[in-house]
């Protein structure tokens, strides 16, 4: 399963998920499912899921919001670079006009051929007068 794979991929993933979160996560993923925005990608290897990829599909776009995998059974044989390389392929045969990585600098991205771009933060804050 996603949750499963995504702790098994660093302590710092597997720091993520607490009560909470699962129940955000859950709840997140019942909703883009209804609207048709979500994609899970799994791989399997010798019967055993591998790795796992969490996108939105939406407005035109593949955007990729998370993934994971077994690292110390099947780290050595790269299941997220298996999983990345199919999930293209089929933004391609979807007709999608942009596949994004989302944020992040990690150095897989950029040997799929990411071009890191600016991430603008917008605060709304309410006017508030005395």
């Amino acid at each position: 399963t996603f949750i499963d794979l995504h702790q098994k991929s660093t302590v710092e993933k597997d720091a993520f998920w607490d009560a909470a979160m699962i129940a955000f996560f859950k709840a997140l993923v019942n909703r883009f499912a209804q609207l048709g925005w979500l994609k899970f990608y799994f791989v399997e290897m010798n019967g055993k899921p591998a790795s796992t990829l969490l996108c939105f599909d939406y407005g035109n776009e593949i955007l990729v919001y998370n993934s994971g995998f077994d690292v110390a059974e099947f780290g050595h044989l790269s299941p997220g670079n298996i999983i990345i390389s199919y999930s293209i392929q089929h933004a391609i045969e979807l007709g999608r006009a942009r596949y994004d990585f989302l944020r992040g600098d990690e150095i897989y991205k950029f040997r799929f051929g990411a071009v890191a771009e600016d991430v603008l933060g917008v605060r709304v804050t309410k006017n508030q007068t005395t």
